[in-house]
């Protein structure tokens, strides 16, 4: 059959490969773990995606994704940062949009894959409400003002992303905005004492 034909190619390429990935010899070779972590993410998520496809699955695929899914930008974009942006805010950035994306998943996946994309999105909001202030707080002016510049920019997003009507439900228009004006409220005056 197809599917246990699939299981048995995909899996243990991804086992190889990623075994590969965290070997001594590509430790010797110098290559940095953040890419050898990131790699390691990518393979793993684009291998259940293939294999979602070849499934079929609307719940097992979905949720093995969403799970692969969680590292992959906050290790992927301090490699990719822009200039004047320090790992630490990249990866902060990285969070950012993987929260928004749960948010987006919630709304158009299937029941039970829906509900783990619901809570990753509650606990990574948490995440990153707490890391950006604490971000503001013990960064530098410069990092200071991006992550609350970040911050803001996120939620917008959430404020416009909740329109959806398939989104409304689990992002209520009277908390969402509460978290999102109290967080970015206090990041900006936690800024302001960092000087422009």
């Amino acid at each position: 059959m197809l599917i246990p034909g699939a299981v048995v190619v995909v899996v243990p390429t991804i086992a190889l490969l990623t075994t590969a990935l965290g070997s001594p010899s590509a430790v010797e070779g110098g290559i940095p773990v953040e890419q050898r972590t990131a790699a390691a993410c990518l393979l793993v998520l684009g291998a259940v995606l293939c294999l979602g496809r070849l499934t079929h699955s609307v719940v097992v695929a979905p949720v093995m994704a969403l799970l692969a899914a969680q590292p992959v930008l906050p290790l992927v974009l301090p490699l990719l940062r822009p200039t004047g942006w320090g790992p630490g805010v990249a990866s902060f950035a990285g969070m950012l949009i993987t929260v928004l994306l749960d948010a987006v998943a919630s709304g158009r996946l299937p029941a039970v894959p829906a509900q783990l994309a619901e809570t990753l999105m509650r606990l990574g909001a948490a995440l990153v409400a707490g890391y950006g202030l604490l971000f503001t707080i013990a960064g530098t002016a410069t990092d200071s003002w991006t992550v609350t510049g970040l911050l803001a920019t996120a939620g917008a997003v959430a404020l416009v992303v909740r329109r959806d009507p398939r989104l409304a439900p689990r992002l209520p228009l009277v908390p969402v905005t509460t978290v999102v004006v109290g967080v970015v409220g206090v990041a900006l005056l936690v800024s302001l004492r960092h000087g422009v």
